[in-house]
């Protein structure tokens, strides 16, 4: 992911993932634990007299109901005239013993990306199917309990679309739509009142 930041005085910095290094890592306290995010920003225009940048933010951890704040990173010092490609920017935050064991249970055995891999399209821009991608990703994170049944739902949905193999020669009416709108409306009900816990 690349992010260009645009200052009143017209400096222009472009921070990305660094290509060769690990973006992440976990240094282990007594207690307190020292999360470390490289990022490499590279001044693509730098106002006269403009020297340093302090480069700072917010850590979100992304979670199935959305991303959820960690903490405030250290302001850290980027000097502006470097040669190409950047400078790497050390962003440092603190974790607690609960913030780690809470997002090694949502990392959920997979590699922990402070940097998103895919970053969500403007509302204008979404397709339809973009929007049923979004629906159905947020049901299957908390469909636990219910994976199996929504797959059930979805085969059965997905039915008047094919017209071979076992379904060859099957009728569908107005009653298979109206079962399937009141099975699907539970559902979204139910995850619902689960997500809202």
């Amino acid at each position: 992911m690349v992010l260009d930041m645009q200052f009143a005085d017209g400096t222009l910095l472009r921070v990305r993932e660094p290509a060769h290094l690990d973006p992440v890592s976990i240094t282990p306290g007594l207690g307190t634990h020292r999360l470390l995010v490289r990022a490499e920003v590279e001044p693509i225009k730098v106002a006269p007299g403009c020297n340093l940048a302090l480069l700072d933010g917010e850590l979100h951890a992304e979670h199935p109901t959305g991303p959820r704040w960690v903490g405030s990173f250290h302001p850290v010092a980027v000097p502006l005239r470097t040669n190409p490609p950047g400078w790497l920017a050390d962003l440092v935050v603190a974790l607690t013993d609960a913030q780690v064991l809470a997002l090694e249970k949502d990392r959920n055995g997979h590699d922990l990306q402070v940097w998103p891999k895919q970053v969500a399209k403007p509302r204008n821009e979404q397709t339809q199917a973009d929007r049923y991608g979004v629906i159905l990703d947020k049901l299957a994170a908390q469909a636990d309990g219910y994976a199996e049944l929504l797959q059930a739902l979805f085969n059965q949905a997905s039915g008047p679309q094919h017209t071979s193999g076992a379904l060859r020669g099957a009728r569908w009416v107005r009653a298979d739509a109206v079962a399937l709108t009141g099975l699907a409306a539970a559902m979204l009900h139910r995850l619902a009142e689960e997500i809202a816990r």
